[in-house]
């Protein structure tokens, strides 16, 4: 019984340093932020500090793992539950796609995620994402490819680029956001991004909804009032 109490407790203890290291990187950015500077934040020692993680780096691969396992508990059941493979699809795209663009503390966060300062994260993001999200899509557009709702040769490779796409349309709204963009130029791109994958698919246009147009018209006209 001790046991399952200490391995909660170090589970926990290492999670908080991880938040630590996600405020900071959010805040300052990877390459500004130092060792030193979670030991400050957390009121803890460098031996503890290194009794979780062996270095910065092997704290940021850490942290990327948590952030992608955080999508992946939310994608799993959508991708293996009973819907059709089209509704599964839209559903996925609103997990990968809309949860992070209609997440505020996110898009507040962009332009630091965006700096070069944090160029690595994004960059060992992306790879991270294609490589564990892809599986997931994967069975899910093989199904609609043998029922003739996909047209699609290769299942695998096509949800490795739908994770890219997905990937690139996040980057370009935020990039969109912290030039001010408003409404219109917004969802003009949202809606590039939109043709592309139905077109990938080989499904009718308005088959494909990426994420939540009206929450997200509501942020970023909200956004555009707090400049």
């Amino acid at each position: 019984m001790a046991r399952t109490v200490n391995e909660r407790d170090h589970a926990a203890r290492r999670d908080a340093i991880l938040t630590a290291a996600y405020r900071l990187i959010a805040t300052k950015g990877y390459q500004q932020m130092t060792v030193q500077d979670l030991l400050d934040d957390l009121a803890i020692s460098k031996g503890a500090f290194y009794h979780y993680f062996d270095s910065k780096p092997a704290l940021l691969d850490a942290f990327i793992d948590r952030v992608i396992r955080k999508y992946e508990s939310q994608l799993a059941p959508v991708a293996g539950s009973d819907e059709p493979p089209l509704e599964r699809l839209r559903q996925a795209f609103v997990v990968l796609a809309g949860a992070r663009v209609c997440d505020r503390a996110f898009m507040a966060a962009l332009r630091v995620l965006h700096s070069d300062d944090n160029a690595v994260v994004m960059q060992r993001s992306r790879a991270a994402g294609i490589a564990r999200f892809g599986p997931l899509l994967a069975p899910i557009l093989r199904e609609g490819a043998a029922t003739g709702v996909f047209r699609v040769e290769r299942p695998e490779a096509v949800a490795a680029a739908l994770v890219t796409i997905v990937q690139d349309l996040v980057d370009a709204t935020g990039r969109l956001l912290l030039d001010d963009a408003d409404w219109p130029a917004v969802d003009a791109m949202v809606s590039v991004y939109t043709e592309i994958v139905e077109r990938t698919l080989g499904v009718t246009s308005g088959s494909i909804e990426m994420l939540d147009r009206r929450l997200l018209e509501q942020w970023v006209e909200e956004h555009r009032g707090q400049q």
